[in-house]
């Protein structure tokens, strides 16, 4: 399988609803047969500055086709999910960080980068 995993949260600064639907029209046009993508969760549950833009990106997977929501693994909590990002980053091949050009990408990108560096995964980014 080819693994693509977001080490952090989708805030309303970052690209993941773009994403997704990049992922969407791959695997329906080209049906890769073992792709897939990680998002552990989308943020914290006290947190929400970023509500609004979770919501629309619960409502697209929500909304995708059966074959494409197979594909995608979307946790829900937080504090438990940040606790497996070490065994999803040893089992993904590309690390994700599609960013908007904000200074929160440029911190993102020392902080998550490095992680993804640290485990020899390519790294997919804005």
């Amino acid at each position: 399988a080819t693994v693509i995993v977001n080490a952090g949260g989708a805030w309303k600064w970052t690209n993941l609803l773009e994403f997704i639907q990049a992922f969407e029209e791959v695997v329906l046009e080209e049906n890769p047969p073992s792709l897939f993508f990680i998002q552990p969760a989308l943020g914290q549950s006290k947190n929400t500055e970023h509500k609004r833009y979770h919501q629309k990106i619960y409502d697209y997977i929500e909304n995708l086709p059966k074959e494409v929501k197979a594909r995608i693994y979307l946790g829900e909590n937080w504090k438990e999910e940040s606790k497996k990002i070490e065994s999803y980053l040893s089992i993904a091949d590309f690390g994700l960080n599609v960013n908007e050009n904000t200074l929160e990408h440029w911190q993102s990108y020392r902080v998550r980068i490095l992680e993804y560096f640290s485990k020899g995964l390519k790294v997919m980014m804005t």
